[in-house]
């Protein structure tokens, strides 16, 4: 029987420098401070899998997370 790939058991190539980022406002935030960060560029990049892995941590973390989407289509609503 094989293991069915999901995104969570993908491995998370070439973006360390994105996640360290991500980590670091994820401490300022459990530290007390606001903010916000957002994932964009074109399709295919790996913005789910990243956000997946960031999402991942902070809920170990205990932190509360909220997940917001929007879709191209929505452009200009």
């Amino acid at each position: 029987m094989s293991a069915r790939l999901t995104l969570d058991r993908l491995p998370l190539i070439g973006r360390g420098e994105e996640l360290g980022l991500l980590r670091t406002l994820l401490g300022r935030a459990a530290g007390g401070a606001g903010g916000a960060a957002v994932i964009a560029g074109p399709g295919g990049i790996g913005k789910s899998r990243l956000a997946q892995a960031f999402l991942h941590e902070a809920r170990l973390r205990g932190c509360t997370v909220a997940i917001g989407q929007a879709y191209a289509a929505e452009q200009g609503v």
